[in-house]
């Protein structure tokens, strides 16, 4: 009789597949694809606004936030920033899964937004440095999906 895979189990065989087909994670918060990058941030948001430590049913939970590069600056990615389900608390290989997962979902939004884009890049570029600069991506529609990400998410 086999038993079921444990979530960490799962993260662990995503983050294998990811390192080979999906990027390159910078650390346990950060995977690059070519010129996307996705990573986690804990921003104190909870399950009803703002984490109440005080309140033992809140739950500190993390957002993601896409960004895209253009002559090797990375630029913000307007609406492609939202809290998840995720527990900020959740360990390393389960984030990196969980990354893995949105990058899928995300990167083809966030390429297209930047190739939309291209022209008005190319000439904010001629006025001077990029940082600060910010895109949209093709479809805001899949980030808003992705927002209900979870560490269940991984066995579906």
């Amino acid at each position: 009789m086999s038993t079921s895979p444990s979530p960490e189990q799962i993260a662990e065989a995503a983050v294998r597949i990811a390192a080979a087909e999906t990027g390159v994670f910078e650390d346990d918060d950060t995977l690059v694809r070519g010129d996307v990058r996705v990573s986690w941030a804990a921003l104190g948001e909870g399950l009803d606004g703002d984490y109440d430590p005080s309140d033992p049913g809140d739950v500190e939970l993390l957002r993601f936030d896409f960004h895209g590069r253009h002559r090797g600056v990375w630029l913000t990615a307007l609406d492609a920033s939202y809290c998840t389900q995720v527990p900020a608390e959740t360990g390393p290989l389960v984030r990196r899964a969980l990354l893995s997962v949105l990058m899928d979902a995300g990167h083809g939004s966030v390429s297209q937004g930047l190739e939309l884009e291209r022209e008005s890049l190319d000439a904010a570029a001629q006025d001077g440095p990029l940082d600060g600069c910010e895109f949209r991506p093709a479809s805001r529609r899949v980030f808003e999906g992705a927002s209900w990400i979870s560490p269940a998410s991984l066995a579906s």
